[in-house]
């Protein structure tokens, strides 16, 4: 039996608005959490990397823990030296989406890095950025971490 052209035609709309859906999702993670910009780079969890980072990671830790947020999930990357502070907190921003707002309650920093956190529900999810990862030498890339708590 064939379908009537008007279900073949609303059916592949239907397939249309799917995968426009789908790609939509995308921008985000498990758990409504953002993805990195596409210009980030893993940092490996071993090997050589700025001694920077070691202290900025505990830092954050630190100050999301003083704000009442104990289990962290941390994530590093390296992104090109171009990248731009503003470009990263208008990224996460529009990623995160509305439920999330600006947590002010995080204490702040001991160290020199940008720092931004939202929270939703309970959950804060943070990026800290190094714009110079080894003062005693320039890099061509910027350091990027993200932190989320497991609420």
């Amino acid at each position: 039996m064939m379908a009537h052209p008007h279900h073949r035609r609303s059916t592949a709309m239907s397939l249309v608005v799917l995968g426009a859906l789908a790609a939509g999702a995308c921008q985000q993670q498990a758990g409504g959490l953002p993805r990195p910009p596409d210009s980030a780079q893993p940092v490996a969890a071993t090997g050589p990397h700025p001694q920077r980072l070691d202290l900025v990671i505990a830092d954050v830790r630190r100050r999301l823990t003083a704000a009442g947020d104990a289990a962290l999930t941390v994530r590093s990357f390296t992104v090109p030296r171009a990248t731009e502070w503003d470009a990263m907190v208008e990224h996460y921003s529009r990623d995160l989406g509305g439920d999330w707002k600006p947590a002010g309650d995080v204490p702040p920093s001991a160290f020199a890095y940008r720092f931004a956190a939202w929270r939703s529900s309970g959950k804060v999810f943070s990026v800290a950025f190094i714009e110079t990862p080894d003062p005693e030498r320039p890099t061509d890339f910027r350091l990027l971490v993200e932190a989320t708590t497991a609420r």
